[in-house]
């Protein structure tokens, strides 16, 4: 796919974007992503010459020629970025917040691996230990993970269903008579 997707795609993303736009793909479950990708591709191109589809079929084409929006870690930065995850989640559990037991020098560069993560939300590692990191009592100004508005939806989703599924109490008053065998 030269040139027409952009590589940070992925099948996932794609089926995704034909699914909400009810784009119509033949087959597109069952295509590599290569494949599919180019069938979209071909698809949005001639829907662009067509006003009378349900979707912007410009917008659709500038956004598969531009880099995914998720927030994860890029290629070249995961083991980078892993590490300071690492890092942070070792001061925070196994070193109780203590600087010199940890394997940072000082707590401003442990802040600074905090605030370069926080660009990273989508990763749940990361949320795990800037989550971590706002319990720390040195910390003046609580740090905020930057999350995609794709993964916030799946995040809350998630939310709602463990509350929903949890087991409730009932409490019922008034006179009962128990009776036993």
């Amino acid at each position: 796919m030269p040139d027409m997707i952009h590589s940070s795609h992925s099948k996932k993303d794609l089926l995704e974007l034909i699914n909400t736009f009810q784009i119509d793909v033949i087959g597109a479950g069952d295509q590599s992503r290569q494949r599919l990708g180019i069938n979209l591709w071909n698809k949005v191109l001639e829907d662009m010459n067509y006003s009378d589809t349900h979707y912007d079929a410009r917008e659709i084409h500038h956004f598969l020629h531009r880099r995914t929006p998720s927030r994860g870690f890029p290629t070249r930065l995961r083991i980078i970025g892993f590490d300071k995850v690492r890092n942070i989640l070792h001061y925070a559990k196994d070193c109780n917040y203590v600087v010199h037991l940890s394997n940072y020098d000082r707590f401003e560069d442990i802040l600074e691996d905090a605030k370069y993560l926080a660009n990273f939300g989508d990763e749940p590692s990361v949320r795990r230990a800037i989550k971590l990191f706002n319990k720390d009592a040195k910390l003046e100004d609580i740090i905020e993970p930057k999350i995609s508005p794709k993964v916030l939806k799946s995040i809350q989703e998630r939310e709602r269903i463990k509350k929903d599924t949890r087991p409730r109490m009932k409490v019922k008053t008034g006179d009962f008579t128990l009776s036993f065998d």
